[in-house]
């Protein structure tokens, strides 16, 4: 049984390891760093206006979804 639970905890171990180093690259990615401080801080280019609507909410989710697959 105690083995069991360790090899469980070495697994979700590994997983948060691969997790973290995902992470890790996308923010090493500049256009990944860019899509972020763009739609989470409303960030812009110089000249640029940002404009969010009500309805970009929900699209937003649903491309969120499916640019993680």
């Amino acid at each position: 049984a105690e083995r069991k639970h360790k090899e469980e905890q070495f697994q979700k171990q590994q997983d948060e390891e691969i997790a973290l180093k995902e992470e890790l690259s996308n923010l090493n990615d500049s256009d990944y760093v860019e899509k972020i401080a763009r739609d989470d801080y409303y960030l812009s280019n110089k000249g640029e206006v940002i404009f969010k609507l009500p309805s970009d909410k929900q699209s937003d989710k649903s491309k969120s979804t499916d640019d993680d697959r």
